[in-house]
């Protein structure tokens, strides 16, 4: 019995030295969120401010804006470096009226959103990235992921990032 047990720490021992030894390539690191708000194309919402709200509207007449800082990077990141790039977002619980999906789009110059409206977003928005992600009332109270891997990857590599 004593046997057993010195060899089975022996074992565990050699694991723990060798996952020492030869470190894990992966690492996961999370982008901070610098500015996020939506915009209203049309009515009174078009002038309204939506920065200070805890939520964003998607909808065909909203658009969402989110901005990472990814100075979070290790040092000398490339696109080369990058596997896997997810956005995880929560459908808030009864808000899902009609399934749909969104096209997610890089924002192509700065803005902010403490001053960012339906007024002044015009043109901020460049072509898709990613095209259909779908939503539906199964989403409902659920964290939906969006795979940003090639977005990231331009980032990254120099590419502006404005959101």
């Amino acid at each position: 019995m004593q046997r057993r047990l010195r060899n089975d720490f022996l074992g565990t021992l050699f694991f723990v030295a060798l996952g020492y030894a030869c470190p894990a390539v992966a690492l996961a690191v999370n982008a901070t969120l610098l500015d996020d708000t939506y915009t209203a194309s049309s009515g009174f919402q078009a002038r309204q401010l939506q920065g200070s709200k805890s939520t964003i509207s998607i909808s065909p007449t909203t658009t969402g804006f989110l901005q990472f800082d990814l100075s979070t990077l290790p040092d000398g990141v490339t696109s080369a470096n990058i596997k896997k790039a997810t956005l995880t977002v929560f459908v808030t619980r009864g808000t899902v009226k009609n399934a749909g999906s969104f096209d997610v789009k890089l924002v192509t110059s700065a803005w902010n959103e403490l001053t960012l409206d339906g007024l002044n977003s015009e043109g901020l928005v460049g072509p898709p990235v990613v095209i259909g992600v779908t939503i539906d009332a199964a989403d409902s109270g659920q964290f939906v992921p969006i795979d940003l891997t090639e977005v990231v990857k331009f980032w990254a590599d120099g590419g502006p990032n404005h959101g």
